[in-house]
């Protein structure tokens, strides 16, 4: 009789583990495939900003773009990943508007594809399980403050869009006396 007790006990502490096991996975599987769908309604979004220029400066598609963006972002489980997304996510948007007043479209092109690689990587660190990666410089540089980032890189690629010309004319004059 204390066999056949003991035999319940040890194959009803084996079923109740095997089910918190088959929960646990059910669930992390159900976690995963949102975070999955989420991030491929997420990089669509970022892929249509790339491919239609203007979509940012229509209000309401803007304002749908950011929508759509923040949804799938809140499928996220983990806060840190979420706040990291929207902040990027904002980075895009902000940067944006700021170019076409600053006259910084290359500074904000330049940040825009940082922005978008960094995305990528925090995505995919998600759906890998692996650490959230380190911000790059650039990215902590424009969220501590953007117009400030936009007027310097541009006046950086500017100067160096002049010493480039600078070059090349001196290149062809040499070519020339060569001649």
């Amino acid at each position: 009789m204390l066999d056949a007790i003991v035999g319940g006990l040890i194959g009803s502490g084996l079923a109740l583990i095997g089910t918190f096991l088959t929960v646990r996975d059910s669930r992390w599987g159900r976690t995963l495939a949102t975070e999955e769908k989420a991030s491929a309604i997420l990089l669509a979004q970022l892929r249509r900003l790339r491919h239609e220029d203007r979509l940012l400066q229509d209000h309401r598609a803007g304002v749908d773009f950011m929508e759509d963006c923040l949804s799938a972002i809140l499928a996220f489980r983990d806060s840190r990943v979420r706040r990291r997304l929207t902040a990027s996510l904002n980075l895009l948007v902000d940067s944006d508007q700021w170019a076409r007043s600053l006259q910084a479209a290359d500074a904000a092109f330049s940040l825009n594809q940082m922005v978008h690689h960094h995305i990528r990587e925090c995505i995919e660190a998600r759906l890998d399980r692996k650490r959230l990666p380190d911000p790059p410089p650039s990215w902590a540089e424009a969220r501590g403050g953007l117009v400030d980032y936009l007027t310097r890189t541009q006046d950086d690629i500017d100067a160096a869009m002049e010493a480039h010309e600078v070059e090349r004319e001196e290149a062809a004059a040499r070519w020339e006396s060569g001649l």
